[in-house]
């Protein structure tokens, strides 16, 4: 009936524009890590993780939403990032100007 194609024509355009999932950059995850409190380094590996996995988690589910991945998965206390004493305090301006990048020991 036309009805019923008309709910499949519908239900086929939301299947396509349903969003697609982009990858985070490294510093956009370096940056989310910092701005919750959490180690950086955490955040590397964790982007490292998941880049070298396709995006996938480890079940072999695609992660669909990168920010809830990190929050339900990374962010635990034993992550949180604590003040040591010998290392330079890291910045935003750090993190937006690219220096973890150029200088991975920060």
């Amino acid at each position: 009936t036309d009805t019923d194609t008309d709910i499949k024509e519908i239900y086929k355009e939301k299947k396509n524009t349903s969003k697609k999932f982009i990858p985070p950059t490294l510093p956009e995850v370096i940056k989310y890590f910092f701005e919750n409190g959490y180690s950086i380094e955490v955040g590397k590996r964790a982007y490292q993780g998941y880049s070298e996995a396709n995006w996938h988690d480890s079940k072999g589910n695609k992660v669909q939403n990168w920010k809830q991945k990190m929050v339900h998965v990374w962010f635990k206390d034993e992550h949180r990032e604590t003040n040591q004493p010998n290392k330079k305090p890291i910045t935003m301006k750090d993190i937006e100007n690219g220096e973890l990048e150029r200088n991975p020991t920060i």
